[in-house]
């Protein structure tokens, strides 16, 4: 079988001809100026040159093959001379994508504007497995009021966790039992067990603007594109580089959004400082994962370093984070409002999360609308169990010291009273031997 090839006319031209008739063609169809990457690759499949092109969530893959394809050649009805084959890992995402191209009248990723995706750090305070953490985020009913939320993804490691969020959604939104509701208006979630309908249900409503919230797991969360996505909230430790994947389908309508990352900086048995890193040695997946949690540089820095470069800045004299510090500046990027960068002001805006409306959302995240800021104290998760009990800290231990002697002393008197004096003298050789009484 013949493959299919360009016209005439496309084969004659040069490659600035080509890459003006490209732009054209995008803005006919989209209305939208494309970027000159994706200008270049059509370039090379119209010459029937193989081509890779490795781009980040968001730059707008898909376009090239929309485009590719809206250049070959016709019949005079109008069908393509031509199939392009996607081949995708991710099942969510094709279909997404499938649902995309049947919606005429969808609007478009705005590809001429880099979106201003605010990345806040919190501590964690809570467990994982129990996700109260999230109760930062959303507050009760009758102070934000479902049609007045921000379209937001919560991501969880497991699809366990999901319906946990949900339960601490209803503790947040005072509402009993409505995350067992099928029905509930207010958040919904969505993982790999879940049945066929129940799928499509999900992403109907949330995409309607019926259910303002969707929990899910990670592979979803960079599954899917979806305009109306404002605020990312990511539970737990994770791959850093699969975070700022999900951090991208934040905003892509090319409005300012918020991405709350909820990290274990006092992990038990892990890194949770800076000096405990040894400078210059490679960093391991769990080193990825602890360094994102604890390094004061810029997030947003600290993310591009990740991707191209392959691992986490801890140190603000690092070379490579000062050349991509300046290379940014140069550049002209906007000033960054990350937790590290502006901490007073994520502060102050993690402090009212709970009351933001998506009315004034842009105005909340870019600085413009007066918040007020509350004394804050500094919490650090408490690991007291274990699976044979409870843990008594050092502190503790001090503390309990002069009643570890009073006891010592008056144990004699208490065993005279208890026990008969015939076994006095068996308890007392059982103890020399190191045996315990239980009373």
């Amino acid at each position: 079988m013949d493959g299919i090839q360009a016209a005439t006319e496309l084969q004659d031209s040069n490659d600035d001809e080509l890459k003006e008739k490209i732009a054209t063609q995008s803005m006919q169809r989209y209305n939208q100026v494309p970027k000159p990457p994706q200008v270049n690759t059509v370039v090379n499949l119209l010459l029937g040159q193989n081509t890779f092109l490795l781009a980040a969530t968001g730059f707008g893959k898909s376009r090239i093959s929309e485009l590719y394809l809206e250049m070959l050649p016709k019949d005079r009805n109008r069908n393509i001379y031509g199939l392009v084959a996607v081949l995708n890992p991710l099942d969510a995402l094709g279909n997404n994508q499938v649902e995309e191209k049947n919606q005429a009248a969808s609007t478009s990723i705005n590809l001429k504007k880099s979106p201003k995706i605010c990345i806040i750090g919190i501590p964690m305070e809570s467990s994982i497995q129990s996700s109260k953490d999230a109760l930062k985020v959303y507050g009760p009913k009758a102070y934000t009021p479902g049609n007045q939320m921000v379209p937001s993804v919560i991501c969880s490691r497991t699809w366990a966790h999901t319906l946990q969020v949900l339960e601490v959604l209803d503790q947040a939104r005072e509402t009993t039992n409505n995350h067992l509701n099928p029905h509930n208006l207010f958040a919904l979630r969505y993982h790999a067990c879940t049945g066929e309908l129940d799928k499509k249900d999900a992403i109907e409503d949330f995409t309607g603007g019926k259910v303002p919230v969707l929990s899910c797991t990670l592979a979803l969360g960079m599954g899917k594109n979806w305009n109306l996505v404002r605020q990312v909230v990511h539970i737990g430790c994770g791959d850093s580089s699969l975070i700022c994947q999900m951090v991208g389908q934040c905003s892509r309508d090319g409005q300012p959004g918020l991405a709350v990352l909820f990290v274990e900086s006092n992990g038990p048995k892990g890194k949770n400082s800076v000096a405990d890193f040894v400078p210059g040695q490679k960093q391991s997946d769990k080193d990825w994962m602890e360094a994102l949690a604890v390094t004061p540089v810029c997030l947003h820095i600290a993310f591009s370093m990740d991707s191209i470069i392959g691992y986490i800045p801890l140190d603000f004299n690092d070379p490579q984070y000062q050349a991509e510090k300046h290379r940014e500046q140069l550049k002209g990027f906007a000033v960054c409002m990350c937790s590290n960068c502006m901490e007073y002001v994520s502060a102050t805006l993690v402090q009212n999360l709970r009351y933001l409306y998506k009315v004034k959302f842009t105005d909340y995240i870019l600085n413009r609308y007066e918040l007020t800021a509350e004394a804050t104290r500094e919490t650090k998760r408490k690991y007291t169990t274990t699976q044979n009990g409870p843990i008594t800290n050092k502190q503790n231990c001090i503390k309990l010291e002069p009643l570890k002697g009073l006891l010592q002393e008056i144990q004699p008197v208490l065993l005279s009273k208890i026990w008969p004096r015939r076994t006095r003298g068996t308890l007392q050789s059982f103890q020399r031997r190191g045996g315990k009484i239980n009373h």
